[in-house]
């Protein structure tokens, strides 16, 4: 099995991400002072459904209205593969609340982030969420036989 290895970015690179992260907080901070039916307001239309089918979450959906208006069908760079898709270069993806951990088997407090143990191992590990992508369906394009081997060289990258 190949060990990856992490390229180190640049300062330009570094800098961009540093920007991202930056409107990601403005946005989080904005949707955060909202209210539950202002939430709503934004998604009475329709909501923002993933490429596997699963309607997303009204604050997941919120960030990615924010980020790109009208978007209606999102999904990550393996479910758009799945579904014969790829993501279009030079495509920003649309950042979202993911969730760490396994809620069956853990007590979790999301909200708070908190240290909690496995109810069935006793493992201590943390809960919370981390910052993901998504695409929207107008940022992809279908996959062309004999493009294959494109799309999984941007896989392994």
């Amino acid at each position: 099995m190949a060990v990856r290895t992490k390229k180190k970015l640049t300062d330009e690179q570094l800098e961009a991400q540093k920007q991202r992260a930056e409107k990601f907080r403005i946005v989080c901070k904005t949707i955060g002072d909202m209210s539950e039916d202002a939430r709503l307001l934004m998604l009475k239309d329709c909501p923002v459904v993933t490429a596997g089918g699963h309607t997303l979450s009204v604050y997941n959906a919120c960030l990615v209205l924010c980020q790109r208006p009208g978007s209606r069908l999102v999904g990550g760079f393996q479910q758009w593969k799945s579904q014969g898709r790829k993501i279009r270069k030079g495509e920003s993806g649309l950042m979202i609340w993911i969730p760490t951990g396994k809620k069956e088997s853990a007590t979790i407090d999301a909200n708070a982030g908190e240290v909690v143990a496995d109810a069935s191992t006793g493992e201590v590990r943390r809960a919370g969420f981390i910052r993901g992508y998504v695409w929207d369906i107008s940022q992809t394009e279908e996959i062309v036989a004999g493009q294959e081997n494109e799309t999984e060289s941007l896989d392994n990258e």
